[in-house]
């Protein structure tokens, strides 16, 4: 949809008064499924405000599935690249949107840019690099009192000069159970059990990306199949709470039938990659026994990921055995969003599908290793975090300094496969 006299054609008729938010989103799929606790704290602080989200085309599928955004806007800059002209170009058209403030959720430079060419009145963030004049409102980040992702995005609702609150040791660190604001207590989100401790810019005068009107994401990467009806969206929460990504149902049932999804089999998803780094990636020889394992019970095994981790799932399927699909590189975003809804389990790494089957309700098993359930877990009371604790874990590095990854290669499948039947 273009922008007929600088503003979106679904905001006609908006109440008087309903103000309107741009958020700078996160550029990674598990940090975009985790900022929707924001989204819900923002709608239950004012049910007529308007949410549209600045995000990645390829992470849009996403963003259209959350109840709480009116539209996805392509941020088509290539990663890793400042793009100045083109920012100010999609800045200066936003302009005319008359947001009244804009939430930038990266830390970067260049993600604060749109916002302030856009001329939005209020611009909160977080202090970063050198966003001193770009951001108005800008905040500290006390990592000691907000130790999870999560928090840290829910602060950025409180108004400015709000307290944080008071620090929270790594035990109490997984409910985001402060007030914002003050005052005003939230719901408690649930996290899990711990079982253990592009191109170029565009040239100057190239046409824009089209605001995307939400539940259409044809331009923007497919996130639903041609025909398809998503469900309405709900009404807006009343208070914060755990990510939620709505599924399409006749998108289910296109995809049961073509993978060949029995009526009334269950479904395991195993998720095996991980784009931060193999110092996240859980051994494939214990995926396999997972799934050998969940194979045996007579379960359907589909092994989900992106294009780039097609060699890792086959690997896995083959190892396996007869009955274990790969399904990497051959489904969208959207489609591994209904996917994930259809199953009774999944076991991933700490990853943006993690994310996702957390936010569509299954039960998670989430495999952590150089990284912390402590700082992003899977937000669901269906989720359970194993790790396997070594002395230099968690060490957040894209692959192990030591080489050795002990802390995943020493997490064994019998675990996983205790954790699935509930043991």
């Amino acid at each position: 949809a273009s922008i007929p006299n600088g503003r979106p054609w679904w905001t006609r008729g908006l109440a008087a008064g309903a103000r309107q938010i741009l958020v700078v989103a996160p550029a990674w799929v598990g940090d975009l499924v985790m900022s929707q606790v924001l989204y819900a704290q923002l709608k239950a602080a004012d049910k007529r405000c308007r949410i549209d989200l600045l995000v990645a085309p390829a992470l849009a599928p996403v963003a259209l599935r959350m109840a709480q955004v009116r539209a996805a806007i392509a941020l088509e800059a290539p990663a890793g690249r400042l793009a100045l002209g083109y920012r100010y170009q999609l800045g200066r058209r936003l302009a005319a949107t008359g947001y009244d403030r804009a939430l930038v959720l990266p830390n970067s430079f260049k993600s604060a840019l749109v916002p302030f060419f856009a001329e939005v009145p209020q611009r909160t963030g977080f202090l970063g690099e050198y966003r001193y004049f770009i951001l108005n409102d800008l905040r500290l980040l006390d990592k000691q009192r907000l130790p999870q992702m999560a928090q840290r995005f829910l602060a950025l609702a409180a108004p400015p000069g709000a307290p944080l609150p008071a620090p929270q040791t790594p035990q109490h660190a997984s409910a985001l159970d402060d007030a914002y604001p003050p005052g005003t207590p939230l719901p408690k989100l649930q996290a899990p059990h711990y079982a253990d401790a592009l191109g170029g810019a565009g040239p100057a005068g190239a046409p824009l990306p089209k605001l995307q009107a939400p539940h259409d994401a044809g331009a923007l990467g497919g996130a639903r199949s041609a025909g398809s009806r998503l469900p309405k969206p709900q009404a807006p929460l009343q208070g914060p709470k755990p990510p939620h990504l709505q599924v399409d149902k006749d998108s289910q049932r296109r995809l049961a039938a073509h993978y060949g999804l029995r009526r009334g089999q269950r479904l395991v998803a195993l998720c095996p990659g991980a784009e931060f780094g193999d110092a996240k990636r859980w051994p494939i020889r214990h995926f396999a026994a997972v799934a050998q394992a969940a194979l045996a019970r007579g379960k359907a095994v589909w092994v989900l990921g992106s294009a780039g981790e097609t060699a890792l799932a086959e690997e896995l399927a083959a190892q396996a055995g007869k009955g274990c699909q790969s399904l990497a590189g051959k489904t969208s975003l959207g489609d591994a969003i209904d996917i994930l809804g259809l199953c009774e389990a999944v076991v991933s790494n700490d990853s943006g599908l993690m994310h996702i089957a957390a936010a569509v309700g299954a039960k998670v098993i989430a495999l952590f290793g150089s990284t912390s359930p402590e700082f992003t877990p899977p937000l669901s009371k269906r989720a359970v975090a194993l790790t396997n604790p070594v002395e230099c874990s968690p060490c957040f590095a894209r692959r192990c300094p030591l080489g050795h990854k002990r802390c995943l290669e020493e997490l064994q499948p019998a675990r996983v496969i205790a954790a699935l039947e509930g043991k």
